[in-house]
């Protein structure tokens, strides 16, 4: 079975939400995003 990889970004502002989309549109690193707030 193939495992995925992950990636953790804190935070879930401007430059986190752009780490995340990079990661997403060019490998296969599946980012998990971890934010203090409720609001993204």
């Amino acid at each position: 079975m193939p495992q995925t990889r992950k990636a953790i970004i804190i935070g879930g502002g401007p430059a986190g939400l752009t780490a995340a989309y990079e990661l997403l549109e060019q490998t296969d690193v599946s980012p998990v995003i971890f934010e203090f707030t409720d609001d993204v």
